[in-house]
């Protein structure tokens, strides 16, 4: 076909490829409206096998049967919620498609909604199926200056004593700490996706506001090597996941800061109970040492 040599190859939506963190990934069919306007609607979901619904509008007509309007668009997208069900606006929202290499259109544009700004990323075949991402928006561009040193990622602390861990011979303790982890990962994905990703993924804005990161992963293997000093020093990095979301995620509002609030509370109700049982459980009784053996006495 001709021309195909100058369009872009298709958008790769692998999320290492996308290159920032993935917010939502949304899947849709673009149809045209009566009038020539656009409607795009279809599911998101947000790390897990759970979606809802959304549809945008065109504010815009276009005569073009095959490629959607690009510009401005409306709509609104719905999110589960302890609740039920709410139903957020997108506050501005703009999308461009361009034609690619294989037939089918790059998708491109930026959301704003309640939680903050986005970048989309994505593609639609020629017959309207769409698949793009929310990607969490770039940081604002900065004077070039030196790059930075890219930052190591810190191993685990252990906190009040020395390098060695000092948890290994508590098996039964740390066991428990380790189903609890588990316990807050598998309790709702929806909210537990936003801990289980190492921290540094999130990019360099994300490090430059967050001063020490912490992620579920990082805690279990911690915990698997028995390097926590005791069960405070545990508690004080699961909290530190929830203070992080919150700070980073600022509004109230925000997915993750809602997240944050919820399996917090769940940990303390779960974490006082471990407490209170490794304090009243039976100490293990060391034994004796044997005594040496008397030696012989010597012959006169």
């Amino acid at each position: 076909m001709a021309g195909t040599e100058s369009r872009p190859a298709p958008v790769d939506m692998d999320p290492a490829a996308l290159g920032r963190l993935v917010v939502a990934v949304m899947n849709a069919r673009a149809t045209i409206q009566p009038g020539g306007f656009w409607q795009i609607k279809g599911k998101w979901q947000m790390g897990t096998p759970a979606k809802s619904d959304f549809q945008y509008n065109a504010q815009g007509s276009s005569s073009d049967v095959e490629r959607p309007y690009c510009g401005r668009y409306e709509g609104w997208f719905e999110m589960k919620e302890k609740s039920g069900v709410t139903r957020y606006l997108e506050h501005e929202l703009t999308l461009s498609f361009i034609k690619n290499s294989v037939g089918g259109y790059n998708v491109s544009g930026r959301s704003k909604t309640d939680f903050g700004h986005s970048d989309i990323k994505g593609l639609m075949t020629r017959d309207g199926k769409m698949r793009f991402a929310k990607l969490a928006a770039a940081p604002a561009a900065a004077p070039v200056a030196a790059a930075p040193a890219p930052r190591e990622r810190p191993a685990p602390k252990v906190r009040n004593g020395s390098s060695k861990a000092k948890g290994k011979g508590n098996n039964e303790v740390w066991g428990k700490a380790e189903k609890l982890l588990k316990q807050l990962e598998n309790h709702d994905r929806n909210q537990s996706f936003w801990f289980t990703q190492p921290a540094e993924d999130q990019g360099q804005a994300y490090l430059d506001r967050i001063k020490e990161p912490m992620d579920f992963k990082r805690i279990a293997k911690a915990l698997r090597k028995r390097n926590y000093a005791s069960l405070g020093d545990f508690a004080r990095d699961v909290r530190l996941c929830f203070s992080n979301a919150k700070e980073y995620n600022f509004m109230s509002s925000h997915p993750a800061h809602l997240a944050a609030n919820a399996l917090g509370d769940l940990f303390e109700e779960k974490f006082a109970r471990l407490e209170a049982w490794a304090a009243n459980r039976p100490k293990e009784v060391a034994r004796p040492a044997a005594a040496a053996p008397r030696a012989a006495p010597r012959a006169a």
